[in-house]
């Protein structure tokens, strides 16, 4: 019996331990929308979050993501697909809509403006981390900065 006891014990100690080193998820507070899908999101190096919606374009938040603040000044389509943050600095934003030709956008200034990159495609959707590139339906891969 003492052996049984001693058993469940160590079960339990170790469950606990294990438990205790996993890493949880929790909720943050983001930005609302009805409908919507978050499709990506970047971390600048200062800490500052980006984050591309379905229907509502881009948001930053400054505080973790405590709190969250819309970015859409120049964006023509604000329905984010994915983002990609440059080396130097440069924020891009890639968007498609059916029916509307997609864009791809740059900010210089932390997304506070977006400025459209002229490019002919009829389709956008990822960038690679070290090096942004345009990933189009019939075209090729070309380096962008």
């Amino acid at each position: 019996m003492r052996t049984i006891i001693l058993l469940f014990l160590a079960l339990i100690c170790s469950y606990s331990i294990a438990s205790a080193q996993i890493p949880s998820w929790h909720a943050l507070d983001g930005p609302t929308m009805q409908g919507g899908i978050f499709y990506d999101f970047v971390q600048k190096p200062d800490g500052t979050i980006f984050t591309t919606s379905e229907v509502n374009g881009v948001y930053r938040s400054t505080d973790d993501g405590k709190s969250w603040k819309q970015c859409i000044k120049g964006l023509r389509n604000c329905e984010g697909v994915s983002l990609a943050l440059s080396p130097k600095g440069t924020l891009f934003c890639s968007n498609i809509n059916a029916g509307l030709q997609p864009n791809i956008y740059r900010s210089l200034n932390n997304g506070d403006t977006w400025e459209e990159i002229t490019i002919s495609v009829q389709s956008t959707r990822t960038f690679a981390p070290r090096h942004i590139y345009c990933a189009a339906k019939h075209g090729k891969l070309k380096p962008m900065e």
